[in-house]
């Protein structure tokens, strides 16, 4: 009687992830269960090879301190094929989220994961260099999610990339349109510090520099980034040195 139990068990459990299984119901249950497979499956092994890439990255890469350093750390073209296992399978991976796991019905898609699914293969298109698809993979983003509040972090990447291309005036634009939205509370406020430090590294990229650290000072201070803070530091006191402002520079 117990066996029978236990069996009896096993098959409501199946057929309820079964169910579950299924993209083609609207069910909180199946939204769920795609989300989370999604998440912890796919999506989190496609974002620890970038992560991986990224720590390899900044490892090789060695800083020229005769220039004003970058903000953020991309390598040279070179740099970026080595890690190139490590984007391909982030885009392997999120393209594969995208495939399994979307839940479209009447256009809107109802499965949270997919949208960093698609940040995940932008971010692994610009961190190979190729700017052209990540480009085009961040606006996809941002015209599937256009007045949510989803779409601003992609733009704020969207810009990244621009300055990448010397697109400098649209890079400027988009971040207007980012910093607007975080002023009337339409953007999420964990963006912010983000925002500030694409806007310098473009405002450097141009050389406005007394702008850019007009940007940086708009960063606010976390605990846990120290070491960014500490370069940060150390790229204004360049910017000050450079335009003979020695004493802001000490």
């Amino acid at each position: 009687m117990k066996r029978k139990k236990e069996i009896f068990l096993g098959l409501i459990l199946l057929a309820v992830c079964l169910y579950s299984c299924s993209t083609t119901k609207d069910k909180w249950t199946n939204r769920t269960y795609h989300a989370v497979v999604a998440h912890y499956n796919a999506w989190w092994n496609g974002n620890e090879a970038l992560k991986e890439g990224k720590r390899t990255l900044e490892k090789d890469y060695k800083d020229d301190y005769t220039k004003t350093l970058p903000i953020f750390i991309t390598g040279t073209k070179d740099q970026a094929t080595k890690i190139k296992a490590n984007t391909d399978r982030a885009i392997e991976k999120g393209s594969k989220v995208i495939k399994k796991h979307s839940m479209k019905f009447s256009g809107k898609e109802r499965n949270s994961q997919i949208d960093d699914a698609y940040l995940l293969i932008g971010k692994a298109c610009y961190y190979s260099h190729d700017y052209v698809s990540a480009e085009a993979t961040f606006k996809y983003i941002i015209s599937s999610k256009k007045k949510q509040k989803e779409m601003y972090e992609p733009m704020v990447w969207l810009a990244l990339t621009y300055s990448k291309e010397k697109k400098y005036s649209e890079a400027d634009l988009t971040l207007k349109q980012v910093e607007k939205a975080l002023q009337e509370k339409k953007a999420p406020k964990r963006i912010n510090n983000f925002l500030y430090l694409v806007w310098a590294e473009n405002n450097i990229q141009q050389g406005k520099t007394y702008v850019a650290i007009e940007n940086l000072n708009k960063r606010k201070f976390t605990f846990f980034e120290r070491s960014l803070t500490t370069r940060l530091k150390f790229i204004e006191g360049q910017i000050y040195k450079d335009n003979n402002d020695y004493k802001k520079a000490t």
